[in-house]
């Protein structure tokens, strides 16, 4: 049966998840069974069933991977209260129903039922471990075979085991509530549907922590470089990018979980070289800058760039590490790192908050941009409670880590813990709320990835340990890896790979550099672009016919919306107040009323409404003459306390020539989506709905000198954030 045709015991997917513990599938190997049903096949043959008890107040153990093939492992106060387990091997008659072309089965099906079948809610997770059968087990370069998967009443979803068991000849995995599981074998194009569906929330989730990134550290290592002798804000403007999309950046991260300042510090250091380097090989009239100062000059830069210059590469990063680092504020950047760290939910790899999250969608309805508090209380007290209790428990870990407190003195605290606890939850569905806002972004990325991660597996990019990749890196983190070095890359180009000779392939080219990138690794990032150097891609001007002027990126800058904000404030004291909070890619504006309330009955004070625009930067940093650039625009209402409240919040674009100084010269031109819509509000007229578009736009030649500017605006109606992206026309080749 090629199709799934559940006729018994069907359920939603919103019924299913709060229906925590109703039934359990696991695959258990066919030569697997008869040692469990004491040698008979029969079990297999027509179904049999085991029960056991569990108690809420101490581990369980179901099964013994050892001697059954199959281990359910409980730990205490994973339930409230004692109850049974059944376990009911389903006949193969009984099996077919679920059958599927998407997976093999490593096994066979077996049904697990808990307590009066009314459901469970687990507060702990439980460790699931399946014996694969001699025949079918693998090796570990092959371990990316293997998913686990749970049915969700129409439909089955994967969860990725730990990798690690896989050659052992185990599949080993978490969950935070029973459902339909098997082990299971997909086929290469169900692989690459799954892989796409993952990168691209990964890669906005990697966006939306880079835009918070950037907002509270960058400015530690803005002033390092000011301190080295970079002064130029074209220059600090390329590095600081560099560092934000280096995609090791995010080992920054790590060592601020484990409380490492001095790890920290160094992690740091070898971003900023990188990014020196790359801008020392890549452009001439840098390194000439630099190096010109003289010897007599003998900073740590200039030493760098000598050492670059002269092809020693790792006394270049050397040099360069350690200059940095004299001048970096470790101390203010490593504790702006950890509020990012207290403020992120970085989990969509596990797949219990990718089901919440399916949910919480269901839940908020078509247009809407959040479910209500009731909703939400129910949903973190159901389906999310055991998910969530892990989430606060890695958080209050994370806080002892970098405050270099133990746990046990941060649980003598409750005020204390429960405030984490209590953030996490906020934070929890503030990401949520992005997410559900930034849906159409997520799709567009889904549309191209698909073929991106055909292209790493045909060039064997995908491969357990090769180019650098350890054989126990999963195929999430490898995938990771390579789509933020094929990023970094094509910015190194302007958004294009370049074709060196006739019948070449761009994207042969691309995935050849991406492999050197990872196989040199961080650490030797200067040979990388040796490499480029000789095989011929140095820098774009090598790579044209002839003399070619476009318009070049230089630098970003935004308007002084506080001030206005200060002022507008001060004008509507006692009645209104706007807050805004703004980063380099989105402006959040709540409005917050302070009067008495005497006027309407439902005016109370401290009640809000709140909104938020979201957008990309020009997606070229190099744009020649009409030539289409586009720009993703999201803007979506975020909360509404009462609703009587009425307002409204605005996203668009514009392109112009500006002067000198910055002002604009002649009329602009709006940035319009393919509808030939320019600007999008969420508003009470529109019921609050969320608009995610993408905008295009062109411009013409310049002449020498010539500035332009691309202007994202974000308002809610009285002071808006203005993001200027700003181009001069210059030489390329």
């Amino acid at each position: 049966m090629n199709k799934i045709d559940v006729k018994r015991g069907q359920l939603t997917r919103n019924m299913l998840f709060p229906i925590i513990a109703g039934f359990l599938i696991i695959a258990v190997g066919v030569m697997i069974l008869p040692r469990l049903f004491n040698g008979s096949d029969e079990p297999f043959a027509k179904g049999s069933t085991v029960k056991q008890v569990v108690r809420s107040d101490r581990d369980t153990t179901v099964g013994d991977s050892a001697k059954t093939g199959w281990q359910l492992e409980i730990p205490a106060h994973a339930v409230e209260q004692d109850l049974s387990l059944t376990m009911n091997v389903l006949s193969e008659s009984d099996s077919e129903q679920y059958q599927t072309n998407a997976f093999e089965w490593i096994g066979t099906p077996v049904e697990i039922t808990a307590g009066d079948g009314d459901g469970v809610f687990l507060d702990r997770s439980v460790r699931v471990t399946l014996e694969i059968p001699e025949s079918l087990r693998t090796t570990k370069e092959n371990a990316d075979d293997y998913l686990a998967a749970y049915f969700n009443g129409a439909d089955w979803d994967y969860l990725f085991p730990d990798h690690t068991k896989i050659s052992d000849g185990f599949i080993t995995f978490e969950t935070d509530h029973f459902s339909l599981f098997s082990a299971v074998k997909p086929t290469e194009a169900e692989k690459i549907k799954l892989y796409t569906k993952k990168m691209a929330v990964q890669t906005w989730e990697d966006e939306e922590r880079e835009t918070v990134f950037s907002a509270q550290v960058m400015e530690t290592f803005n002033e390092a470089f000011e301190k080295m002798g970079i002064s130029d804000e074209t220059v600090k403007g390329k590095l600081l990018r560099s560092v934000a999309k280096e995609y090791d950046f995010g080992t920054i991260l790590v060592s601020t979980e484990r409380g490492d300042v001095a790890d920290f510090g160094v992690k740091c250091g070898e971003l900023a070289a990188n990014a020196l380097i790359q801008h020392l090989k890549m452009e001439d009239a840098l390194m000439e800058n630099i190096t010109g100062k003289g010897a007599a000059v003998a900073t740590g830069l200039v030493k760098g760039a000598l050492q670059l210059k002269d092809g020693n590469y790792t006394d270049a990063t050397k040099e360069l590490a350690s200059a940095f680092i004299g001048y970096f504020p470790v101390g203010r950047a490593y504790q702006s790192t950890v509020e990012i760290i207290d403020a992120s939910i970085a989990s969509w790899k596990d797949y219990e908050l990718d089901e919440a999250y399916k949910n919480y969608i269901k839940d908020a309805g078509d247009g809407a941009s959040s479910v209500s508090n009731d909703d939400w209380a129910l949903m973190c007290s159901t389906q999310m409670r055991g998910y969530l209790i892990r989430l606060q428990d890695e958080a209050k870990n994370n806080y002892c880590a970098v405050n270099g407190i133990s746990r046990s003195e941060l649980d003598s605290d409750p005020i204390l813990s429960s405030r984490i606890a209590s953030q996490t939850e906020t934070n929890l569905r503030k990401t949520f709320e992005k997410r559900l806002a930034s849906g159409k972004a997520v799709q567009v990325k889904e549309a191209e990835y698909g073929k991106i991660i055909e292209g790493f597996k045909r060039d064997l990019l995908l491969e357990r340990g090769t180019f650098g990749f350890d054989f126990d890196m999963d195929i999430e983190s490898r995938l990771r890896t390579l789509f933020a070095a094929r990023k970094n890359i094509l910015d190194l180009f302007g958004g294009e790979m370049p074709v060196l000779n006739s019948g070449d392939s761009a994207e042969a080219n691309l995935n050849e550099a991406i492999a050197k990138w990872i196989s040199l690794g961080p650490k030797n990032r200067g040979d990388f672009f040796a490499w480029l150097e000789e095989k011929g891609y140095k820098s774009q001007k090598t790579l044209s016919d002839g003399d070619q002027f476009a318009w070049v990126f230089v630098e970003s800058k935004t308007n002084d919306w506080q001030a206005k904000l200060d002022a507008q404030n001060k004008k509507t004291e006692g009645s209104w107040r706007l807050d805004i909070a703004a980063g380099s890619g989105s402006a959040t504006f709540v409005h917050t009323y302070t009067g008495s309330g005497s006027g309407d009955v439902w005016m109370k004070p401290g009640i809000s409404q709140s909104g938020q625009v979201t957008w990309t930067a020009p997606s070229k940093t190099i744009i020649h003459p009409d030539e289409e650039f586009s720009i993703d625009l999201i803007v979506s209402h975020l909360y509404n306390d009462h609703s009587n409240q009425s307002g409204g919040w605005t996203g668009l674009a514009q392109v112009f020539l500006i002067d000198e100084t910055g002002e604009q010269k002649g009329g602009a031109g709006y940035l319009s989506d393919r509808d030939g819509e320019t600007s999008f509000t969420s508003s009470s007229s529109n019921n609050y709905q969320t608009f995610s578009s993408t905008v295009y736009g062109t411009i013409g030649a310049g002449a020498p000198g010539d500035r332009m500017a691309i202007r994202v605006a974000a308002s809610p109606g009285v002071v808006g954030v203005q993001t200027y992206y700003i181009y001069e026309w210059k030489a390329t080749s």
